[in-house]
């Protein structure tokens, strides 16, 4: 009489289950590991491809400053023309309603050209120049001394911040404003009188 031995049957069958199972060997050659190396640069590239190819943020410009720009060139222009020898005026003094209807038309400023005589100062003519990306008229004054002064406008810019007086080395700058222009009046900074020159043409520009 054969006899059940349940611990002997589920002993063999668990035997038989695990000498069933397949062996995994896993082995590492030279040329798996090129592949694997491969196929990862291969993926990296694709990959910073696909980004290379997406629309960079737009850079936005640097807002310049007006106002620095306008007084650099105002600076550097009269540097230029009071060197001796230099042409003080475009249009001579000789015609003051040519001055006015030039400067006008070209700055769409509307003026008076000052007498400063009492100041001391005589009218040599006109210029026209570009300052801070706007035209700009100017009056060409000399003084009996040959000091040169000029009075110069242009057309006001939104939110731009004005200034009073200002020395860029041995030039100084005093300036003044109204609903539609700004004027500036700049010469020496050794001339003492300055300010009241200033004073009086802002009374009759």
């Amino acid at each position: 009489m054969t006899h059940f031995h349940p611990s002997l049957d589920i002993r063999q069958t668990r035997h038989a289950r695990v000498s069933s199972a397949p062996a995994v060997s896993i082995r590492l050659t030279r040329s798996r590991i090129a592949a694997g190396c491969l196929l990862f640069f291969a993926l990296g590239g694709g990959l910073g491809y696909m980004l290379g190819l997406q629309p960079a943020a737009p850079v936005r410009p640097a807002i310049a400053d007006t106002t620095d720009d306008w007084l650099d060139d105002v600076v550097a222009h009269y540097r230029t023309f009071s060197r001796p020898g230099a042409r003080l005026a475009e249009l001579s003094a000789s015609d003051p309603a040519a001055i006015v209807e030039w400067l006008l038309a070209n700055t769409g400023v509307n003026f008076r050209i000052p007498d400063l005589s009492a100041n001391g100062l005589t009218l040599q003519g006109a210029r026209l120049l570009v300052a801070g990306g706007l035209p700009v008229g100017h009056l060409v004054y000399t003084s009996a001394d040959g000091e040169i002064i000029g009075l110069l406008f242009r057309k006001n810019l939104p939110n731009e911040d004005g200034f009073s007086e200002l020395i860029r080395d041995n030039i100084a700058l005093l300036s003044w404003r109204n609903v539609t222009a700004t004027y500036v009046v700049v010469g020496p900074s050794s001339t003492a009188s300055l300010d009241e020159i200033a004073a009086k043409a802002a009374g009759l520009i």
